[in-house]
């Protein structure tokens, strides 16, 4: 099952680019987005993202992911 703090950290990551930012507007440290990368990507078998010393792009996987996992957010900020 998926856990939504692994979809906000995606989601943030997906926005900012670097774990330190995502990290900065969830109010966590850069290790725990990455922790919950990691174990999205564990859960789902896939690679959402493309690593690179300038920071996460996201990949044809990633992209597949975004609107589902915008949806959710949406569904839940309106509650």
């Amino acid at each position: 099952m998926l856990d939504w703090n692994d979809l906000r950290s995606f989601l943030e990551l997906a926005r900012r680019g670097k774990l330190t930012m995502a990290g900065k507007r969830l109010n966590v440290e850069p290790t725990t987005v990455g922790r919950h990368i990691n174990r999205l990507e564990k859960e789902l078998e896939v690679h959402l993202f493309d690593r690179s010393p300038k920071g996460y792009s996201l990949n044809d996987d990633g992209y597949k992911l975004l609107p589902f996992a915008e949806n959710i957010e949406t569904k839940i900020n309106s509650i």
